[in-house]
């Protein structure tokens, strides 16, 4: 993850702990999960922005339905990197996903 550290820089971290997974298919859903179930929708990917806008649905855990706009910095076969952004449109974070076969 790239994030703020304590003293006001930017710089990668490695995560321990909870890992986050990502599952997209061919006919545009996706789920997500840490150490339990996480939010499943829609996806769409708009090449030219670079986002990939994520439509969640609400479901049995608690999930909220929503949407939220992702920048992908990096997309190849092995490897995705997200940035997230506020609703103010400011740098919060990004995240490096590896593939997982």
């Amino acid at each position: 993850m790239y994030t703020i550290q304590d003293n006001g820089a930017y710089s990668w971290i490695s995560i321990d702990g909870h890992h986050e997974y990502y599952n997209f298919s061919a006919e545009g859903r996706f789920g997500s999960s840490t150490d339990v179930p996480g939010p499943i929708g829609k996806y769409s990917y708009d090449s030219e922005l670079q986002n990939l806008i994520l439509n969640y649905e609400a479901d049995r855990y608690g999930n909220m339905p929503g949407r939220e706009i992702l920048k992908v910095e990096l997309l190849t076969r092995n490897k995705m990197i997200l940035s997230y952004f506020s609703s103010a449109s400011n740098f919060i974070y990004k995240t490096e996903y590896s593939r997982i076969n």
